[in-house]
């Protein structure tokens, strides 16, 4: 059976070049970077150049970047490696933050630091109305993604971290869904901290980075041997640093041309949808992550959807990977806090183009995507 991947914003296949130079760095570049002996200052030169690269791309300095094993742990870094700072203040985020940092929240909120949790209209963008409120407050911490993982909606971050920087807060995104499909160039943005994870950009597992901007403290969260120049021990994980570097490279460079695939493409399926007829596209119609598409079709079931349409060859998701994991059914709170009917939100799945793709998987996406709504939806009806 024919087998079209769409979902991409839950992880990506590494690049071909990235699985090359992972394997031949594991089996060359296998000292310890801490050693100091030949082997390990080999490893330390392979390690400081990725750090390079990777800093270049985001128009950072290499001091400001620090490898860590993914987006989750950069996340946990910002909140909980501030927080022991500023006892007792609270920080601000939004209604509409990955689990790794609205868990990260409530755990705060234990520990003395109000949260105050930031609305969203109806195409997912915070309201900055309400964050100069909460601002009034003197938090020590503002943490807004930079591109929401369900809906794709882009935030205003660079306007977030000035509002938030004029009352002396920290600010802080997720940008995990975003580095590697948008330009992130951290000075433009203006942020203190920032989270990224490699697999979300065609690189491998388990590896990731986190942006500090010089002056600003952090503590550990993690103690051990001081690695990462003390932020975050361990035996630092150079062939998966060398392939991030290689993946980030490679994503920056075929920005255009992917953009305009998934522009093509995206406009395909709407108008298939449209034939469908009874859905809407969750998210900022043009501030938006290119490729990653929310879909709500009325009347149907977005989990009996995503189901059917694995059974006819086509992965695709109804929310967020991490989600999955959890007891609860229905519809995520992404889709909850945009305020979209019932019947609606009740029938969501998110399609993510990727640079793998090929138009004949997208012609044959279009034509399942209709026969298996229209077959819900007649079962629904006891047609």
């Amino acid at each position: 059976m024919r087998e079209v991947y769409l979902d991409h914003a839950a992880t990506t296949p590494p690049y071909p070049e990235v699985l090359k130079a992972l394997q031949e760095s594991y089996a060359t570049i296998y000292g310890n970077a801490s050693s100091l002996h030949a082997t390990g200052q080999k490893a330390r030169r392979a390690l400081e150049k990725a750090r390079e690269d990777i800093a270049k791309l985001i128009d950072a300095e290499p001091e400001e970047v620090y490898i860590t094993s993914g987006g989750t742990e950069s996340d946990n870094i910002a909140l909980f490696g501030t927080e022991a700072l500023y006892p007792g203040q609270p920080m601000i985020t939004s209604l509409i933050e990955h689990e790794a940092v609205l868990e990260s929240a409530k755990a705060l909120e234990s520990k003395g630091h109000p949260v105050r949790f930031l609305p969203v209209d109806t195409n997912g963008v915070v309201d900055l109305n309400a964050l100069k409120a909460y601002l009034e407050e003197k938090p020590f911490l503002v943490s807004v993604m930079a591109a929401n993982n369900e809906i794709g909606t882009v935030q205003p971050v660079k306007e977030i971290a000035k509002l938030a920087h004029e009352r002396g807060a920290l600010v802080h995104t997720d940008a995990v869904q975003a580095v590697g499909k948008i330009p992130i160039n951290v000075r433009e943005l203006g942020v203190d901290m920032l989270s990224a994870s490699a697999h979300k950009f065609y690189g491998p597992k388990g590896i990731g980075f986190f942006y500090l901007r010089k002056g600003v403290k952090v503590l550990p969260i993690v103690q051990g041997g001081g690695h990462e120049r003390g932020l975050r021990s361990g035996t630092e994980n150079v062939p998966g640093a060398i392939a991030m570097a290689l993946a980030l490279k490679i994503s920056t460079r075929l920005f255009t041309r992917t953009h305009y695939r998934y522009e093509r493409w995206t406009a395909q399926i709407l108008s298939k949808c449209g034939e469908i007829g009874g859905f809407r596209l969750n998210g900022h119609p043009q501030q938006r992550v290119p490729g990653l598409l929310s879909l709500s079709f009325k009347r149907i079931n977005g989990e009996a959807l995503m189901e059917l349409l694995d059974m006819n060859g086509v992965a695709v998701s109804t929310a967020s990977a991490c989600q999955s994991h959890s007891a609860k059914r229905g519809y995520s709170h992404v889709i909850q806090s945009l305020g979209i009917d019932e019947e609606y939100a009740n029938g969501t799945i998110r399609v993510s183009l990727g640079v793998e793709n090929v138009q004949e998987e997208v012609d044959f996406f279009c034509e399942i995507l209709k026969k298996c709504v229209l077959q819900l939806r007649g079962y629904r009806n006891g047609q």
